[in-house]
């Protein structure tokens, strides 16, 4: 395994040697600028507002700077070909000549705020004028939240149905894991992960799920908050609130469903219209709809949701002064929600306020803190332990493929003397899914399709002869290690192909895809629960509920999508009840 993770880190070796001689280039570029990004003049001498446009305080050196980070940052580039510490050093070097040093100041009800919800440390990080490297999967991420939101809900009529689009993508695009609980002794079988590297995993526990969720949101302009029962007796006693129209919708990322509302329209083959907090406040039926009986009832109860706690969703970047500074030089087709500032500015009420009016009646400001997990998750991401660190990539070895075979002894005698050479990684399987995760879903399938034909065996150039005699049993002294990557990859590719189908509305082909995946796979695949699951919905949405439901029903009793599939069976057969006794009673 050692051996083959060396191609990672050989062409990974050669991509940061060029990054560091190119950021050297651009910095010495930098700075020789003047500090020219104050408001300029007009051609008739009237001075231009700093609001007006980014011509009038950035200049020409400037505005090319930031176009090449720009492009470094890019989702498909950074980790591919460019890395977030050459950034970081680029970003913190321009910032410093051309970004508006107006923007960094914090006033005292500021500091105030940033005392009462973090500890020192990260205070400090958050008013930090400096770029960390968390700061540029920060900007990277943001730049891919935006381009899911254009994508992920094609179809809806409203910003209440776009939130639950959104939502139903989460839940479909991240399997879930759970985690076990901090008091478990089972030991935690996959390293503490950031949105994008457990995204591109496609894997998630709940509350990376409702991350996920409450970042999407944010470049919508939506705020979402975790709700939990202010006497929280259980850690697992928690719902996603998102904050719209005056109300609080409820969200279970656990089961990947919304809390169904009394007039949800049953003949929907998903939950459309989420209850909010009020009405679950007001009836307890509502949670009691998703009970599974008296032996298995659902986890949640009105009771408990009578006095909440809310707390806000992010990292400290959203936060931080530093990033309104960069967002304010972002215009036209570079702009993107970079900073969520908790505090009031001239364009925007601040989070923590936004959140207290949308709470009226439900909870007071003393109510609302910072959720830890998001901030936890990043620094221990930042901070993997060698163990860890081996681990992840040997979970995003898979990604290298393919990885070719560039030569062999065309005159060997026996095939212990054929002397297979393997060539530098590709990393198809990588761009494949960086396509995937970005929106570019006919290049998605296109290359997954590409990564499953070369599952059994890497490509091999035209110019390299298989001796005849050896080639049935070449596959014998192949490495087994790039064998397993190679495996892996098509594994994936098969499931996440069927994933990109659904996501273009192409529900029959969405289900032959994955019908294709379990029965190649049966129940031994990584994703045979998440294709189930994703199958009998993709049937019920083309029209076929009863064979949905049977799908729904392969699924083990102890499996943690067993749930939420039982209450999507009972809803598929009432909505066929409904139906079919309407045309009984039809003249």
């Amino acid at each position: 395994m050692v051996e083959a993770m060396q191609y990672g880190l050989s062409s990974g070796s050669m991509q940061k040697n060029f990054n560091q001689k190119l950021v050297v280039l651009l910095i010495a570029v930098v700075a020789v600028l003047p500090i020219g990004c104050e408001n300029s003049e007009s051609p008739s001498g009237d001075s231009v507002p700093r609001e007006s446009s980014a011509t009038t305080k950035v200049d020409a050196q400037c505005d090319a700077l930031l176009e090449t980070i720009w492009t470094m940052v890019q989702p498909r580039n950074l980790g591919v070909s460019s890395d977030q510490v050459s950034v970081a050093a680029l970003l913190n070097e321009m910032m410093t000549n051309c970004g508006d040093p107006s923007l960094l100041a914090i006033d005292d009800q500021a500091q105030s705020m940033l005392q009462r919800l973090f500890d020192e440390d990260r205070a400090k990080r958050i008013q930090s004028d400096r770029f960390f490297i968390r700061d540029i999967d920060h900007i990277r991420d943001a730049l891919w939240y935006r381009d899911v939101t254009r994508f992920a809900s094609p179809t809806a009529e409203s910003d209440l149905d776009r939130v639950v689009d959104v939502f139903y993508y989460v839940v479909r695009n991240l399997m879930l894991f759970e985690s076990p609980r901090s008091d478990s002794p089972e030991t935690v079988s996959i390293p503490p992960l950031v949105p994008w590297e457990f995204a591109t995993l496609g894997i998630g526990s709940p509350e990376q799920r409702a991350w996920l969720f409450a970042n999407l949101l944010r470049q919508m302009r939506i705020d979402a908050v975790i709700i939990q029962p202010t006497d929280q007796a259980d850690p697992d006693d928690w719902l996603v609130g998102v904050l719209q129209n005056g109300e609080v919708y409820l969200f279970d990322m656990r089961l990947g469903i919304p809390i169904p509302a009394e007039d949800d329209p049953v003949e929907a083959p998903l939950i459309r219209r989420p209850a909010t907090l009020q009405q679950v406040q007001k009836n307890d039926q509502l949670f009691r709809n998703l009970d599974l009986g008296d032996d298995r009832p659902y986890r949640l109860n009105s009771k408990q949701f009578q006095s909440v706690d809310v707390k806000l969703i992010g990292s400290g970047a959203y936060w931080s002064p530093r990033m309104e500074q960069l967002q304010d030089l972002l215009t036209g087709t570079r702009s993107v929600l970079l900073f969520d500032g908790l505090q009031d500015t001239e364009f925007r009420t601040g989070l923590l306020n936004r959140v207290a009016a949308a709470g009226e009646n439900l909870w007071e400001t003393d109510d609302i803190s910072v959720w830890e997990f998001c901030d936890e998750q990043t620094n221990a991401f930042e901070h993997l332990t060698e163990q860890q660190q081996q681990l992840l990539e040997i979970i995003r070895a898979p990604f290298l493929s393919p990885i070719p075979i560039e030569s062999m002894n065309a005159e060997a005698e026996s095939i212990e003397e054929l002397g297979i050479v393997y060539g530098e990684p590709r990393r198809q399987h990588e761009v494949a899914r960086n396509a995937h995760l970005t929106g570019n879903l006919p290049e998605a399938i296109r290359d997954y399709l590409r990564i499953q034909l070369i599952g059994n065996f890497p490509p091999v150039p035209k110019d390299v002869l298989i001796p005849e005699e050896f080639r049935a049993a070449l596959v014998s002294v192949m490495d087994p290690t790039i064998r397993q990557f190679h495996a892996v990859a098509a594994e994936q590719a098969r499931y996440w192909s069927g994933v990109c189908q659904y996501e273009r509305q192409e529900f029959e082909i969405a289900s032959r895809t994955l019908e294709n995946y379990l029965n190649h796979h049966r129940d031994q695949g990584t994703w045979s629960t998440a294709a189930k699951y994703l199958l009998g919905i993709c049937l019920a949405k083309s029209g076929n509920r009863a064979a949905g439901a049977r799908t729904l029903g392969r699924v083990d009793e102890s499996d943690p999508y067993y749930h939420a599939c039982q209450l999507m069976i009972k809803r598929w057969k009432d909505a066929d009840s409904s139906e079919s006794a309407e045309e009984e009673s039809a003249p």
